[in-house]
């Protein structure tokens, strides 16, 4: 951008501007023209402000002006405050010679508004470090700085709204660091940052949100580092961020919170190490570069509708109680680094309801993938009980799930449609269980093998106990107790009445008869054995069944059997491959 003074004529411009310059401003793609501003010296402004008059230089040509020279001349402290009056710069000039700068550093702006929109501001530094505004509003809107730096560190703004929409800040620093943002309203809509860094270190910003929508970063960094957020929401919507960094080191949401909506990641190295906030939210955004979230302090982390292309670093996270966590929709190109723990699983699964569940479903999806795709198969297993737990509490919960709607035509297509769907809904709690039991309570899905070998073993001793109860194999140990010495002969004359075979039966006999316990103990164990070759399919025929109830439950044990030595199977093999 370039100021250039065509010439100053000796026409009033308006009321106590007597001169009129003839000023070209070439800017970035923009037309060349040149325009009529009135024309004041810097020293004609110095007057002003010494008279205590209102500060009125709409479109006005100024060269030079610094308060630092004001203080000078006047023989005034280098850092007192000097107070400006309804200072009016809109569509102001502020051109500046080589090795110059334009200064308003301690300006006190009492409690008027000050208007700077449209302003333009010369090739070189401009600042404003120290300046106080008090509770009125500021407006920096549409204006243009050219390619000096720009001082804003060590501001009071006051309570008012404080407005930079579409302001062009020039590829120099910009700068405002340690400064208090009061408790106004911070809007950056449409900004445009050059190559410079913009520093927000140990800043403080009050109650008033912070929008930075649409705002382009060029090739600087952003650096809110140390900054303090009381009740201030952060948003960034639909910004682009080109190469320069984005760091958040060791700042602080005490109730705010910080969003990041459509925004593209370029190249730029994302840091939010040591950040401690209420909520995080990542919405539809594009991350092409890694995404440092280590030792983060969040109570709720959102990303949603995102696309991750390199490594999103959140392993020291879990150390850090969270409620929520949600990867609802997001694809994962790169490599989420997340240690999981039973905080990080209540923080997906906190919420029972249909919606949230199928929503959460996803999220342990998605973790399920990257743990495995990164080689942490360990937390694969978590993540896909997660999983398939949440995929199973949403058909419980039902309250989102349509019911079909009647059709009296019973014997028509629609009508055995509507039959089948309405058999479907209703069965969908029993669907539910029967899963928890099967899938969940067995076998934790196909994750833990040491779960279904405890289940096989539980259901032989189950089996072997009602091989044991049933009327057949009780009346056998009544007889024994009241008549020892028939056992043999009711043995071979109750043909059918006993679970066992004849010629075990017999073996029985030999063993010590002195006790009932021992008959009862070679019961239990000829129970449990018969139940144990039952339950394998092994089937030596060294005892068999020899009434019909005892045949049927032999054979839904086999069933059980093949089931659970197959889910066995393919749970132990899965973990000793991996």
């Amino acid at each position: 951008m370039e100021i250039i003074l065509e010439k100053i004529l000796e026409e009033p411009f308006r009321r106590g501007i007597n001169k009129t310059a003839i000023v070209t401003i070439i800017k970035k793609h923009s037309t060349i023209k040149s325009e009529r501003y009135g024309y004041l010296t810097a020293n004609q402004v110095y007057d002003m402000i010494d008279e205590g008059a209102a500060i009125h230089l709409s479109k006005v040509y100024v060269k030079d002006f610094s308060l630092d020279e004001y203080r000078a001349t006047r023989k005034l402290a280098k850092y007192a405050n000097v107070k400006l009056k309804w200072c009016n710069f809109e569509e102001c000039v502020f051109d500046i010679s080589d090795s110059n700068y334009i200064s308003f550093n301690n300006a006190d702006f009492g409690n008027f508004s000050v208007n700077f929109s449209k302003a333009t501001f010369g090739k070189g530094d401009v600042y404003f470090s120290g300046a106080i505004f008090g509770g009125g509003y500021i407006n920096f809107k549409q204006a243009y700085f050219s390619k000096g730096n720009i001082n804003f560190d060590n501001i009071n703004f006051g309570t008012g709204d404080i407005n930079f929409d579409a302001t062009h800040f020039g590829d120099g620093h910009v700068y405002f660091n340690d400064t208090n943002f009061g408790e106004g309203n911070i809007n950056f809509l449409c900004a445009t940052f050059g190559k410079g860094n913009v520093d927000f270190f140990d800043c403080t910003f009050g109650k008033g949100n912070v929008d930075f929508y649409y705002t382009i970063f060029d090739e600087g960094g952003i650096y809110f580092g140390g900054a303090t957020f009381n009740k201030s929401n952060l948003n960034f919507a639909e910004a682009t961020f080109s190469g320069g960094d984005v760091f958040f080191d060791c700042a602080t949401f005490n109730e705010g919170s910080l969003s990041f909506d459509e925004v593209i990641f370029g190249e730029s190295n994302v840091d939010f190490n040591d950040m401690s906030l209420n909520e995080l939210l990542f919405d539809k955004c594009n991350f092409k570069t890694d995404i440092n979230i280590k030792k983060l302090k969040c109570k709720e982390l959102y990303v949603k509708d995102c696309i991750i292309k390199e490594i999103f670093d959140l392993s020291n996270m879990s150390k850090e109680k969270i409620n929520t966590l949600s990867f609802n929709n997001t694809k994962n190109l790169g490599q989420i680094f997340l240690c999981w723990d039973d905080n990080i699983r209540s923080a997906i699964v906190g919420v029972e309801n249909s919606e949230k569940y199928i929503s959460k479903s996803y999220t342990c999806k998605l973790l399920k993938e990257n743990y495995h795709n990164i080689g942490e198969y360990n937390n694969e297993d978590y993540a896909y009980v997660e999983f398939r737990r949440c995929q199973r509490k949403s058909l419980y919960y039902r309250e989102n799930i349509n019911k079909p709607k009647k059709n009296n035509k019973i014997f028509s297509k629609e009508g055995i449609t509507y039959m089948w769907e309405y058999l479907k809904y209703t069965l969908m709690p029993l669907r539910s269980r029967v899963d928890y039991i099967i899938g969940e309570l067995i076998g934790g899905y196909g994750t833990k093998p040491r779960n279904v070998f405890c289940s096989c073993i539980i259901t032989i001793c189950i089996f072997a106990f009602i091989y044991n109860i049933l009327p057949s194999g009780s009346e056998l140990s009544d007889l024994f107790k009241e008549k020892p010495s028939e056992v043999k002969l009711f043995i071979e004359s109750a043909n059918g009445k006993t679970p066992i075979s004849v010629k075990y039966a017999e073996n029985i006999l030999l063993m010590d008869k002195s006790t009932s316990n021992n008959l009862w103990a070679s019961r239990l164990w000829s129970g449990i054995y018969f139940s144990g070759i039952t339950f394998l399919t092994i089937g030596y025929g060294d005892i068999a069944p020899k009434d019909t109830l005892t045949a049927i439950f032999c054979v839904l044990e086999g069933f059980c059997g093949i089931f659970l030595m197959s889910y066995f199977t393919v749970a132990f093999v899965r973990k000793i491959l991996r």
